[in-house]
């Protein structure tokens, strides 16, 4: 006798493995992504900025345009350096100078400013303290043009002055009288420490120094609206792009 077993129908096996359409990204999530991404990205770009502008410092109100690369004059205790200078700004209430000491207490200092005829315009003192940046309190008794300024060093120690060589002559430095084969160099700070937000008028009214007469103080403004601009359109096409 013969048996015939039944037939058996074994169920089919699935492949595992994901399919193509499985493993291709979804657009629509991806398109949300990088939409973070950028949109994240600019809020940081954001915040630094501002945290940069909310920073509140000294502010300079101009300077002599020399650099303070070495300690070019070495004055003595009692001496006077002087120097020719384009004028004093208006809202200098400090100046700030380089000063080495020799590792002692910083002397007596007096600075002074002097108009072309020889009225002094506006002066300042300090006493104690360390080397390095010093920062004169500057009063001013006149409105004349200031042509010249002097530092008079008090005690009895040297003091070495920051600046830079510079051929001796109307320009240079002149040291109790005799010309230096050197430059003094003078920063001029505005009144107590401003974040660039209030520093705005003032970088208004600079950024239209040193151009075309047509230039004004509605050029920093300008500038401002192209650079968004810009940023906009790129931030588009970006998006564009990616998506």
């Amino acid at each position: 006798m013969r048996l015939v077993s039944p037939q058996i129908t074994w169920p089919a096996v699935q492949d595992p493995s994901p399919s193509g359409d499985a493993l291709r990204p979804d657009p629509g999530r991806r398109r949300v992504v990088i939409r973070i991404v950028i949109v994240l990205g600019l809020l940081l770009i954001l915040g630094v900025f501002v945290l940069d502008m909310s920073g509140a410092a000294a502010r300079q109100s101009g300077s002599d345009r020399v650099r303070p690369l070495i300690f070019s004059v070495v004055v003595p205790g009692g001496g006077t350096v002087c120097q020719s200078i384009e004028g004093l700004p208006p809202d200098t209430a400090r100046a700030e100078m380089l000063i080495g000491t020799y590792y002692r207490p910083l002397p007596p200092l007096r600075l002074r400013f002097f108009a072309a005829s020889g009225a002094m315009v506006a002066q300042g003192s300090v006493s104690g303290g360390r080397q390095g940046y010093v920062a004169i309190p500057i009063r001013r008794i006149s409105r004349l043009a200031v042509d010249q300024l002097c530092l008079y060093v008090g005690g009895r120690f040297r003091v070495a002055v920051g600046g830079n060589n510079a051929p001796a002559g109307p320009g240079s430095a002149y040291l109790n009288g005799k010309p230096e084969v050197a430059q003094v160099t003078v920063f001029y700070l505005r009144p107590g420490r401003e974040t660039w937000w209030q520093m705005l008028p003032v970088l208004d009214q600079r950024f239209g120094l040193g151009k075309a007469p047509f230039f004004g103080r509605w050029t920093l403004p300008l500038v401002a609206v192209v650079v968004l601009l810009l940023w906009v359109g790129s931030i588009r096409l970006l998006l564009r792009e990616l998506t």
